[in-house]
């Protein structure tokens, strides 16, 4: 499956994400304004070497970044993130993805390896966000 390029895969991260509740999924960086909950689907990390060895294999690392608008209040953004971030539940990054962990026939498999960087940011001016990025690996 080496032929699968980084969109399509993104493109399958997407579409199970917005299966989610009340989360809306994109492959990359909104040109608009984000929702007030949004998950951002990048790739993060590639292995060529594996990707270009004898068994035809690739590992690829995205990462989804979880963005919550405190507008409503910080401790209302966290627990919404908490609840996504959770490996239980209807909101969870970690169930949604490991239900097909194909992703529709995309890759061979995928693992979610946990998140990093919980906090607060202020990526648009005067809107606090609070944000979580979950690493999952693929192999294709």
């Amino acid at each position: 499956m080496a032929e699968q390029e980084l969109d399509v895969i993104a493109e399958g991260i997407v579409e199970a994400l917005d299966l989610l509740p009340e989360i809306s999924a994109a492959n990359g960086w909104p040109d608009e304004a984000l929702p007030s909950r949004a998950a951002i689907v990048m790739p993060d990390a590639g292995d060529y070497e594996v990707a270009l060895g004898d068994d035809d294999q690739g590992a690829w690392r995205y990462q989804v970044v979880l963005m919550f608008s405190a507008e409503g209040g910080r401790q209302r953004a966290q627990r919404e993130l908490n609840t996504y971030l959770s490996r239980t539940g209807e909101r969870s990054v970690v169930r949604r993805l490991l239900a097909d962990p194909t992703l529709g026939g995309r890759c061979d498999t995928l693992f979610v390896r946990g998140f990093v960087d919980y906090g607060h940011t202020d990526y648009e001016p005067g809107v606090e966000w609070w944000t979580a990025k979950v690493n999952v690996e693929v192999v294709t």
